[in-house]
């Protein structure tokens, strides 16, 4: 982590619903989820090295295409979030 980079609590939570083909991965009875968003902000841009065994659809997009693109409405809201204060 460089001097200026930083972890930041957006001071945003949700609770949903969790998607049945993922409920498998809880305990029983357990079909929602309370989700924090953080935003981690870097001093300058970084190589980002992505493991291709870990990702194999990865893609840099516009943050506008990235919206378009996520499934979950709770990634959704969080990037119209982050888009309104990173665009001038």
């Amino acid at each position: 982590m460089a001097s200026g980079d930083r972890l930041a609590d957006a001071g945003r939570q949700r609770v949903f619903q969790i998607d049945p083909r993922w409920l498998d991965r809880y305990a029983p009875r357990i079909n929602e989820n309370l989700e924090y968003e953080w935003h981690y902000r870097l001093d300058a841009p970084v190589d980002v090295q992505v493991n291709p065994a870990e990702h194999d659809e990865w893609a840099w997009v516009t943050i506008d295409e990235a919206i378009e693109r996520v499934w979950s409405w709770t990634n959704r809201e969080a990037l119209e979030a982050l888009r309104s204060v990173a665009t001038p």
